[in-house]
């Protein structure tokens, strides 16, 4: 292990400082602080100070989903949360157009799968509902493409990014470790379910409660739910994976330490997604991103043998906890009592989904051509308002496409992934592709791909932006050595 680079961990602390403060600002002027950063995001964005604009711009996904315990979103907060976003990407987007270059993520395509959404809301649910979700969403995706354009020829501004998402993994991966010793905290659904039964109770006496509660707790940690953080921690251990991979070539005292924490808050969720995401992430990054992504031979090889060493520990460890404690059986099962569970493992995966499966393959067979309206629910016919642009719970991604846009969305959203792979293959993005993967395997477990009022909006600022962040930095650096 090579000595700590100190600048990095310097800036990285820094980042995480800056947002530990910018929450307790935003919670002691009860959202006005929230306001503030939208201005300062959109100043930095008319100047053309890109590290700044597109950090602050990530910043605010992140606000979204933090635990209402650490940031409580009332009206103001809430307000900014949705329009900031929008005013920065507007100030990103003068700016953008005079950053020459074709330097872009490959999203294009999605235009025509939004389309299909906006002809399908039409005869929906709740049009205005599903509008005002299509502008959100249009809003995070212009954002992320017009923030990240043509950076490649700016790599100060890319590493101010870089080192602002690792200062987010430091405080969503710490900061949730923390909340573990505050059990009102960190398993908010308890103290959700016990506030709203008992109203009358003291924090104190809900603190004791869930300390002391017996069988299967679901841990939130810094998130609004259990089921945020599930899906967030997976593709946050993937980005900083291949950050300390092939940013920065060698086994990083701060990567390390955010890798190895996260794996048993991933096991704390209880969430079979994220343990599916896990896997998947490590396969990925071991047999295709060690493979395409250009290092020197020895460096890969050493890299390969710890991983194959630490993927070993992994499974031994595994295997011996499952042998005493039924420690996989009880996470993959989500119950306590395996020994008493009859359902076959394919029963047990599959049945909390089952009900929001049903409710959407509902919706298709009302409309199988195009569905019954993009990001709404039948109970929402009639309502409108501007709250209700919030995400809301449904089943696996493929299921939820054809349930929102039937079969034509689905073929949209089909030609979307072919487009978007395969201009990743011609510009390279190697670990783009590989985090995108992680975050679609995700959206099978909690279908949060159109979901920027929810966990949505992370998993695109962590897999799409951050991967996009260290292929630019991949694309930087082959430009230096061609040049020696």
């Amino acid at each position: 292990m090579k000595p700590i680079d100190r600048e990095l961990l310097l800036n990285a602390m820094r980042s995480a400082a800056m947002i530990f403060l910018a929450i307790i600002a935003c919670r002691l002027t009860k959202g006005a602080f929230a306001w503030f950063l939208a201005l300062l995001g959109l100043n930095w964005a008319m100047n053309n100070q890109l590290g700044k604009a597109v950090s602050c711009y990530m910043l605010f996904p992140f606000f979204v989903i933090m635990n209402p315990m650490i940031l409580p979103k009332n009206t103001l907060c809430a307000l900014a949360l949705r329009l900031g976003p929008a005013l920065m990407t507007a100030g990103l987007f003068l700016s953008g157009s005079r950053r020459p270059g074709r330097h872009v993520l490959p999203l294009g395509s999605m235009a025509l799968y939004l389309v299909v959404a906006a002809m399908s809301s039409a005869t929906g649910y709740a049009p205005m509902i599903s509008y005002l979700k299509i502008v959100n969403f249009v809003i995070l995706m212009m954002g992320l493409w017009i923030g990240l354009k043509n950076l490649d020829r700016r790599p100060d501004d890319v590493m101010d990014m870089r080192c602002f998402l690792l200062g987010m993994a430091i405080v969503l991966v710490f900061g949730s470790a923390l909340t573990a010793l505050v059990p009102s905290v960190g398993y908010l659904n308890m103290t959700n379910m016990l506030i709203r039964d008992h109203p009358d109770m003291s924090m104190e006496e809900i603190n004791l409660i869930v300390a002391n509660m017996q069988g299967m707790r679901l841990f939130a940690g810094m998130t609004n739910q259990s089921q945020c953080l599930a899906i967030l921690l997976p593709c946050m251990f993937a980005w900083v994976t291949c950050d300390m991979l092939f940013i920065e070539r060698r086994v990083s005292v701060l990567h390390l330490s955010l890798i190895v924490c996260s794996l048993p808050l991933i096991y704390m969720t209880r969430s079979r997604t994220s343990f599916c995401a896990t896997a998947l992430a490590v396969v990925l990054i071991y047999f295709w991103c060690l493979q395409v992504v250009r290092i020197r031979a020895r460096l890969k090889a050493a890299f390969r043998t710890g991983m194959a060493v630490a993927l070993l520990v992994g499974a031994a460890y595994g295997a011996y906890s499952e042998v005493r404690h039924d420690t996989i059986s009880r996470w993959l099962r989500k119950t306590e009592d395996v020994s008493g569970d009859q359902r076959s493992l394919a029963e047990a995966f599959a049945s909390s989904r089952m009900g929001l499966v049903d409710q959407s393959m509902r919706d298709f067979r009302r409309n199988p051509l195009l569905g019954k309206g993009f990001q709404v629910m039948e109970y929402m016919q009639g309502m409108s308002g501007f709250r209700l642009t919030a995400a809301i719970e449904k089943g696996a991604l493929p299921i939820m496409i054809l349930g929102e846009t039937g079969v034509v969305g689905m073929v949209a959203f089909v030609f979307f992934l072919f487009a978007f792979y395969g201009g990743c293959m011609q510009k390279r993005l190697d670990v783009t592709m590989a985090l995108f993967t992680v975050m679609v395997v995700c959206n099978f477990g909690e279908a949060n791909f159109f979901s920027p009022g929810g966990p949505g909006g992370m998993l695109w600022v962590i897999c799409v932006g951050g991967g996009f962040l260290i292929d630019t930095l991949l694309l930087h650096r082959r430009r230096i050595e061609r040049m020696m």
